[in-house]
């Protein structure tokens, strides 16, 4: 039984934010927690029944690109590579892609899609396939909660220090 090397991931949530600023949200998430200054990835539990269902929390380091592409249309297309660093071998770093589009009522969806390498070669994939999957996408949903959180806020303190910008 062959298993793949890779494991693909993908999240999406819609966030109350406008999709034209919802990229510039982001980026300052990220630098936020670029290089030195790691950013805790919480581990939702309460897909698995457990008490302390947001328990567990580990602290990685981004690296992120903000990366454009011209569409079939000749629009830019802009989203954010990104990937981070466990900082340990019994987790995986995970390498992925948030992407950004416009959804109705001023609203923007988000979506990550990447991928990792469970450690520990053959049995890490057993692992995987068992109940680290859902580890995996549990955290990436959590990293996306927690972005969609800080575009929100940011536009919430927008719209207090611009109210003549607001639509009636």
């Amino acid at each position: 039984m062959k298993m793949p090397d890779r494991v693909q991931i993908l999240a999406q949530r819609t966030a109350d934010c406008p999709s034209a600023a919802a990229l510039d949200y982001a980026n300052a998430f990220f630098l936020q927690h670029e290089g030195d200054k790691a950013a805790e990835v919480r581990l939702s539990l309460r897909a698995f029944g457990l008490p302390f269902p947001d328990a567990l929390a580990h602290r990685v380091r981004f690296r992120f690109t903000l990366h454009e592409e011209l569409t079939e249309e000749g629009r830019t297309r802009e989203e954010i590579a990104f990937s981070w660093n466990a900082g340990t071998r019994w987790l995986p770093n995970f390498h992925g892609t948030l992407r950004v589009r416009i959804a109705p009522q001023v609203r923007t969806k988000l979506l990550i899609e990447g991928w990792y390498v469970p450690p520990f070669g053959f049995f890490g994939m057993l692992f995987d396939r068992s109940i680290g999957r859902k580890f995996a996408q549990n955290t990436v949903e959590s990293l996306l909660d927690q972005i969609a959180e800080r575009m929100e806020t940011e536009q919430r303190a927008f719209k207090a220090a611009h109210p003549s910008r607001n639509p009636v």
